[in-house]
């Protein structure tokens, strides 16, 4: 039964035996028929053994036709997980769909859109993203790329700065917000700032 399937495959899930997991759920059905738990159990069995074509093709079947909120952003983070970018972002999208101010997923999208240089989708969820507070840097910093992507330096200068100002306010800065530091640096025009920056994220 359903049930019996779902706790069986939890098992398998709980001690490994993800392998063996997916053949117990390919042999029940496929995935377009498998209900919630699942699906769910099975998608993070292909993405724990690195499966990314078929963790492909059942998420490019089920996220257009995906609904539930935790679905989604659970979608949304395996796509992520494995590499599957385009994907992760239309989960998103559908989550921001019902949810707009959804952090997890404006963060998705408007890094994503950033990468790709879709600098108006990444300045709406970017900008979504920050101005609902939550002091991160590097999102700021990302805020301001988006930007001026877009040609407005005076505003990307702004929030360059702001960023700046929230780095320095951080005990024991990781290399990361280093890294988005000197590159703040560099944006702004203090050269000499930024290459001493870049020099010490080398020692």
């Amino acid at each position: 039964t359903g049930p019996a399937r779902a706790g069986w495959l939890t098992h398998l899930a709980d001690v490994g035996a993800n392998e063996r997991l997916i053949r117990v759920a390919e042999a029940a059905g496929p995935a377009s028929a498998m209900d919630d738990s699942t699906l769910g159990t099975y998608l993070a069995a292909l993405a724990a053994m690195h499966r990314t074509d078929r963790l492909a093709a059942v998420l490019r079947e089920r996220i257009p036709k995906e609904s539930n909120l935790d679905r989604l952003r659970e979608m949304g983070q395996l796509a992520l997980d494995g590499g599957l970018t385009n994907d992760a972002v239309l989960a998103y999208r559908r989550l921001l769909a019902q949810k707009p101010d959804d952090r997890e997923a404006l963060r998705a999208v408007g890094l994503a859109a950033l990468s790709q240089r879709q600098y108006e989708e990444a300045r709406q969820a970017l900008g979504a993203y920050v101005n609902a507070g939550g002091g991160d840097p590097a999102l700021r910093y990302a805020y301001g790329e988006a930007l001026l992507g877009l040609g407005d330096r005076e505003r990307a200068v702004t929030e360059y700065t702001r960023a700046l100002k929230d780095i320095d306010n951080v005990a024991k800065p990781d290399f990361q917000l280093r890294l988005v530091r000197a590159n703040i640096l560099q944006r702004l025009g203090r050269t000499a700032d930024a290459l001493a920056a870049f020099a010490a994220l080398r020692a």
